[in-house]
């Protein structure tokens, strides 16, 4: 099960979230893998996802409360990791090398520079657009044994992208599971 978000790069971002990203990028964040909790980097392991209507997108491994209940909740035996990406290229790919340059132990703490980031957002937004997206990838056995995939996206349009229930993925994923 894979799990990503990337908003739209016009969207509203304030310190408070910029702070809550740069706690984790660089540290080690969450993901059930081989049917049991595991550890990677934040922001550093990454993947091109497809979003319907959006493209290729740059995604990173992020911190979330879901590759640790929904592995257990719904017996997954695989995989489950959440991802995020961010529009801009230029913020997606400076968050992985200011978490890469963390991990190395080349930097410390990272919200000294939250001023900068939040000046560098606004700077960006100019080349962005107000869509964003989220795609839920679950691929299995059902429940004769075959080999299934399913996948779900949503398109999130005019900065709606805040306001996406990511918590009904929960339910989605469980009665994909039931049948």
């Amino acid at each position: 099960m894979d799990i990503a978000i990337t908003p739209g790069g016009r969207g509203e971002v304030g310190p408070a979230v910029i702070a809550a990203i740069l706690t984790y990028a660089g540290r080690p964040v969450p993901v059930w893998r081989e049917g049991e909790l595991q550890w990677t980097t934040g922001w550093v392991d990454s993947r091109r996802m497809r979003v319907p209507r959006l493209g290729d997108r740059r995604v990173a491994a992020v911190e979330t409360v879901d590759a640790q209940s929904l592995g257990p909740d719904v017996a997954v035996t695989s995989r489950v990791a959440f991802y995020a990406g961010l529009e801009s290229r230029i913020e997606q790919y400076g968050l992985m090398a200011l978490a890469r340059m963390r991990r190395a132990g080349l930097v410390g703490r990272l919200d000294g520079l939250i001023p900068l980031l939040v000046a560098a957002r606004r700077a960006t937004r100019i080349t962005t657009s107000d869509r964003g997206g989220m795609v839920v990838a679950v691929t299995g056995l059902d429940a004769s044994g075959a080999l299934t995939h399913a996948r779900w996206s949503l398109l999130a349009e005019q900065e709606h992208g805040p306001q996406v229930p990511t918590l009904a993925t929960a339910a989605v994923v469980r009665a994909i599971a039931e049948g």
